[in-house]
């Protein structure tokens, strides 16, 4: 065993662990204690001190490689293997000539030796001992340098204090001391970990790849594998992300949680019957048979249009796990659920069926849930499923409305470490138009190489008018691998690069991306000549209602009410509710309570917009408890929606003498989105009202960057009384 431990010989036929090794030993001393009474009489007078001494030592080594063993010190694991190995093979050939030297003669004479085995003549048992350190020693040192285990605990020393660091969220002090340990032994699989652990957060996939084959090239396990496939799978190289755990199956045949990984892989890959297989054979495995069991109905969801009927729902049960997996797989939605969990401690089993049914459910979910999940999350009892409470609270409070506190909350999981969710802020900040703000969290993704991190940048980019840096971007993008990206990079580059002159020369959805990102707003001649040369007539009404929508957008109500003339026909589905949303904006400003109650019954509306409607009604029909209710939820469900938060404080300043309370909450709007004209002509105003004149002069220097010069002027010359001499 000693010879097999230290490298000597190789064989597999016959292991025993050291650890094992020692717990018997332990045992065994415990248990033939009495019988050596006779060397500890020197040492301590009465009989239950000596054996509480011997217990506690036993106690002190049993805790030290608990220790070691659940803080996956795998340095001290290593040289505590090699020292236990170590001491019971010198000390055992010592213990030998120990008998011998003692009782020879006995051993002869076939006579009882363990009854005066600890009573020597020859050769004192303290001798024994002595020349059993050495001997460890010697057989430690001859297979390897003891300075490799001064390495290996001093790199111990430096993991735990890195280890300490980085669960107070101070990782770059964490860095160092991983960085430390690994200047002592190199050969160091936690402190790789450790350090891949800090690159993730840091969205630098690159390190955290190279920080991953580190560690496989020395110290290779099912878990770097599975880390490794998972970042080649993040970065959409499925098929690398396939050969890894091709070869870390070839090194590791027998684990389950790799032919799991396997098979997931091969899902992604529409490969059916390899998905299958390893599926199969990762439930026929102990650790990771209920995990395959579930990809297995997962996968059945995919490639068949299996029957997902809930005949009985449990939070506890690992088949509606399953069963709400496929419906969201296959879109279906479920029956809302009345009872929900009421055990703050959650396990594997009700932690993901709560999500699942809040992702399920998020268009109709309870918010009272969706709040309760983010509760449950914040326990420590729930750590290992915060992260997936919370998306799912997340996710269910933005499809209900509450979309400031579901960005604070995929905020304060990006911030926290996990800053891949930058990109998820980025594209519901594009959602909710707030175009300007979502560029900057979409770079952040892009300069990680996150997966179509830079299309939805450029997107961004263009969007908010930064048509130099997206220019950039698209061109980056025209040299995609992914085919459909780079033509419609190349159609950007195209439209962006385009003069007034050259429009004939473009394809109809080239007018019409030219008519929304390329003419300036205030040019209606050149719009209304490039959207007539558009051949096709959906997307030159798309055109209109986009241009209607940037006026709306700076308050001028009588430019976006002269363009929707132009359209009076009866078109798809799409247009023709986004034309009744911009009618039904249009008749707030003309005061057209009638047609906001006659549309409002049949128009399909978002959930803040609609409340936004009900809340105005409201107040004509004189429900001021309704009006309240409703004007007090847009004033702080979501800060994006300008209307409905500028709406709710013109409502409650009316009569108010908490001022400061209204121009706090449109301060915290303003936070939100910046270069928002709607907040900064109401900052302005309110600014002024309350004194705050430097304020109210930042607000009206940035309003006449935004504006067009004649809305800008409009404005002040409207607000004169308010504005004075700052303009």
């Amino acid at each position: 065993m000693f010879a097999s431990k230290m490298g000597i010989i190789e064989w597999s036929f016959f292991s025993v662990s050291p650890f094992f090794l020692l717990t018997i030993s332990a045992v065994l001393g415990v248990w033939g204690f009495r019988n050596r009474e006779a060397i500890h009489e020197n040492i301590l007078n009465e009989e239950p001190l000596r054996i509480y001494f011997f217990v506690s030592v036993a106690l002190i080594a049993m805790g030290a490689l608990t220790y070691f063993a659940s803080s996956s010190s795998d340095m001290m694991m290593d040289a505590l293997e090699d020292l236990i190995v170590a001491a019971h093979f010198g000390g055992g050939l010592i213990f030998v000539l120990y008998v011998v030297a003692n009782f020879a003669p006995m051993l002869v004479q076939n006579l009882p030796v363990h009854k005066v085995l600890y009573k020597p003549e020859t050769m004192p048992y303290f001798t024994f001992r002595l020349m059993a350190v050495i001997a460890t020693f010697a057989a430690i040192s001859w297979a390897t340098s003891w300075k490799t285990y001064l390495n290996q605990m001093a790199g111990t020393f430096y993991l735990v204090k890195g280890d300490i660091s980085l669960a107070g969220k101070d990782d770059a002090l964490a860095e160092s001391y991983y960085q430390r340990s690994l200047l002592f032994r190199n050969q160091n699989q936690h402190a790789h970990y450790g350090l891949a652990t800090i690159h993730a957060r840091r969205s630098d996939s690159s390190k955290e790849r190279q920080e991953y084959e580190k560690a496989i090239e020395w110290t290779p396990s099912p878990a770097l594998y599975l880390n490794l496939a998972g970042i080649f799978s993040r970065q959409g190289d499925l098929l690398e992300a396939a050969l890894t755990l091709d070869e870390g199956k070839k090194k590791f045949p027998s684990s389950g949680e790799l032919q799991n990984a396997a098979g997931l892989s091969f899902l992604r890959l529409k490969q059916k019957d390899s998905a299958f297989y390893f599926l199969m054979r990762a439930a026929e495995s102990g650790g990771a048979s209920k995990a395959a069991l579930t990809n297995m109905a997962a996968a059945s969801a995919q490639f068949n249009a299996v029957d997902t009927s809930f005949s009985t729902f449990s939070w506890e049960s690992g088949q509606t796990v399953n069963e709400l997996a496929q419906a969201n797989l296959s879109g279906q939605k479920i029956m809302a659920i009345d009872l929900y969990p009421n055990d703050t401690s959650l396990n594997v089993y009700t932690s993901m069926n709560l999500c699942n049914y809040l992702l399920n459910q998020r268009a109709n979910a309870d918010t009272i849930l969706a709040r309760k999940a983010l509760a449950l999350s914040r326990k420590e009892v729930n750590e290992p499923f915060s992260e997936q409470l919370m998306i799912a609270s997340a996710h269910a409070m933005y499809a209900r409305g509450l979309v400031s506190e579901a960005l604070k909350t995929v905020r304060e999981i990006a911030f926290s470490g996990n800053s891949d969710y930058f990109s998820l802020i980025g594209l519901w900040l594009l959602e909710q138009d707030n175009a300007a703000v979502a560029s900057s969290y979409l770079k952040a993704v892009a300069e990680k190489s996150q997966p179509r991190a830079l299309y939805y940048q450029a997107i961004a980019e263009t969007e908010a008018d930064s048509l130099a840096k997206a220019t950039i971007s698209w061109d980056s993008l025209a040299k995609s691998r992914d085919k459909n990206i780079a033509a419609f990079a190349g159609k950007m580059k195209k439209v962006l690069s385009a003069k007034p002159g050259q429009t004939n020369a473009l394809s109809n959805d080239e007018k019409y991306l030219y008519c929304r990102y390329k003419i300036q707003l205030n040019d209606r001649t050149s719009f209304l000549k490039v959207a007539d040369e558009i051949g096709d007539e959906h997307l030159r009404v798309q055109a209109i209602i986009d241009r209607c929508k940037k006026w709306m957008t700076i308050d001028e109500v009588n430019e976006a009410k002269n363009l929707l003339s132009l359209v009076d026909k009866v078109y798809t589905k799409n247009l023709n509710d986004q034309i009744v949303n911009l009618k039904m904006r249009l008749a707030v400003e003309d005061e057209n309570w009638q047609f906001i109650q006659r549309t409002l019954t049949s128009a399909e509306l978002p959930f803040n917009l609609r409340i936004y409607y009900e809340a105005i009604l409201a107040v004509q029909s004189g429900d001021q408890a309704a009006a309240q209710q409703k004007f007090g939820y847009l004033a702080q469900a979501n800060y994006q929606f300008e209307d409905g938060l500028i709406a709710a404080i013109r409502y409650f300043s009316a009569g108010s003498f908490d001022q400061l309370k209204n121009f706090s909450t449109l301060v915290e709007g303003l936070s939100a989105k910046p270069n928002s004209v709607k907040y900064l002509k109401q900052h302005v105003l309110m600014a002024t009202t309350l004194g705050f004149e430097n304020e109210a002069q930042n607000s009206l220097n940035r309003l006449r960057k935004l504006m067009p010069e004649a809305s800008f002027k409009k404005f002040v010359t409207a607000n004169s009384d308010f504005i004075g001499v700052r303009q």
